[in-house]
């Protein structure tokens, strides 16, 4: 029973979000999820009790990514670029969502419904140990404690989302967070990222 009710809340959620993204998530109603998605309303209100818990439910899938990337994550280049590729899953989850329903993932953020960030920062034990790796190898120059630039980081991605957010989604928020970090960290230039990264 528990598998089926899983089945069926990624049945929902993903035609939830198909819907937010092209209508908005303030014009989506229950009724027109349970109609594209197929469901009665008892079938998804045995799930979710409105609309802004399939947002807070799809953030599962954002644990599961990481899952996903591990392969990735293991044969990269160096540990800058898993440092990168702990923080680009998300950018890339953000980015696919866009910057309307990132807007309503902040409110719920923000009124205390869901934790966002909480994520990123359950890797910042590792993110600190794959610096402090950096810095060794001369990969990164900056100074100071790991343990605190680690948030300090995050706390960039965190405010460059967000003014992406705010902007619409008017520049390249990957780009601009690689760069930004790559600033930040003072990266030696033979190891910054050449190529532009697309949303």
């Amino acid at each position: 029973m528990a598998l089926e009710q899983s089945k069926n809340a990624q049945h929902i959620m993903e035609t939830a979000i198909a819907l937010f993204r092209e209508h908005g998530y303030d014009e989506v109603s229950v009724r027109m999820i349970c109609e594209k998605a197929g469901v009665a309303r008892s079938s998804f209100y045995t799930v979710f009790k409105d609309k802004s818990e399939i947002l807070i439910y799809s953030l599962s899938s954002v644990r599961d990514n990481y899952q996903a990337i591990m392969p990735a994550f293991i044969m990269a280049e160096n540990d800058l670029e898993r440092i990168w590729l702990l923080t680009d899953s998300f950018l890339q989850r953000a980015v696919e969502a866009g910057p309307e329903l990132c807007k309503v993932y902040f409110v719920l953020e923000i009124s205390g419904k869901c934790d966002l960030f909480s994520i990123l920062e359950s890797f910042n034990p590792w993110l600190v140990k794959l610096l402090v790796n950096c810095r060794k190898l001369g990969i990164v120059r900056v100074s100071g404690s790991p343990e605190e630039l680690i948030p300090m980081q995050l706390n960039l991605a965190k405010a460059l989302l967000f003014d992406w957010v705010r902007c619409g989604g008017a520049f390249p928020l990957r780009e601009t967070v690689r760069h930004t970090i790559e600033i930040f960290l003072d990266v030696k230039s033979e190891y910054r990222h050449k190529s532009p990264l697309k949303d």
